[in-house]
């Protein structure tokens, strides 16, 4: 499956490593559950996101793109 990687753009995996985040030049995390390959997708920038960062417990995704926003995810 692809998840439309663009190479300035971050790749992320969880601490149980079972979860890779994906941020993308249109504006859409994706997220790739490793075990079962299956790929959501979070929508809410606007524009290009730059960086994905999961919380320490790995329950929440925050995210940061050229639109001017953080977003957290949960």
């Amino acid at each position: 499956k692809e998840l439309g990687v663009n190479i300035k753009n971050e790749i992320i995996l969880d601490r149980s490593g079972r979860v890779l985040a994906q941020a993308s030049a249109n504006g859409v995390i994706h997220l790739l559950d490793l075990k079962s390959g299956q790929i959501h997708k979070l929508v809410g920038h606007e524009s290009e996101v730059h960086t994905v960062v999961f919380s320490h417990n790995a329950e929440n995704l925050y995210s940061g793109g050229s639109d001017g926003t953080i977003r957290l995810w949960v």
